[in-house]
């Protein structure tokens, strides 16, 4: 039928990049296919799109009267409003999750931030990039993400306790409920290193 179709497959990616509908069409398909935004066809997506343009996903990052009100002016029911949030909220941590892959986190890790963190994962890791080792990332690993894209000095506090905290923890997962620093002063000491 004059159709060319291509198929690419990548092997070990080591980053990528998640994205929101950019276009009409691509938003359009995004929400009257996704089951997460219930109710919402093909037509109540168009007339979002066409009312609001890029604007939507603004509207859809504060669930507020004013933002609902205005989502009714394209012939919204409430549900349908409701589950258009409701949709959204489930793709909210994709600007994290594309940072997160910058900095070379292991989507496990990730996956465990969204899991007890949620929206507030990008902030805790900007504030304390050390609380990863708490999330199964190695402390090594984690050294080096602080390093590389946080410039923290090698004395931080923060190093300290995330190497203090591993030691305990070494010492926990070996099935000892009580440590002493003697025991965990050589632990924490390798951890640190020269650095």
């Amino acid at each position: 039928n004059g159709y060319q179709m291509s198929q690419h497959c990548f092997d070990q990616p080591t980053t990528m990049q998640c994205i929101l509908p950019e276009s009409n069409e691509a938003f359009i398909r995004f929400v009257s296919n996704d089951k997460l935004f219930k109710r919402i066809g093909t037509s109540k997506a168009r007339r979002i799109w066409e009312a609001f343009g890029r604007e939507v996903f603004d509207l859809l990052k504060e669930d507020s009267i004013d933002n609902r009100k205005r989502l009714r002016s394209c012939e919204l029911t409430d549900e349908s409003i409701g589950n258009l949030y409701e949709g959204f909220r489930t793709y909210k941590n994709l600007e994290h999750a594309n940072w997160f892959s910058d900095i070379g986190l292991p989507m496990k890790v990730q996956q465990r931030l969204f899991k007890h963190l949620d929206d507030m994962a990008g902030r805790a890791i900007r504030e304390n990039p050390y609380l990863l080792v708490a999330f199964g990332l190695t402390f090594q690993a984690c050294d080096q993400i602080a390093f590389d894209h946080f410039s923290l000095p090698a004395d931080s506090v923060l190093r300290l306790i995330a190497a203090v905290d591993r030691a305990i923890r070494d010492e926990n997962e070996h099935g000892h409920t009580f440590t002493d620093q003697k025991t965990i002063k050589p632990v924490v000491r390798k951890l640190l290193g020269s650095k």
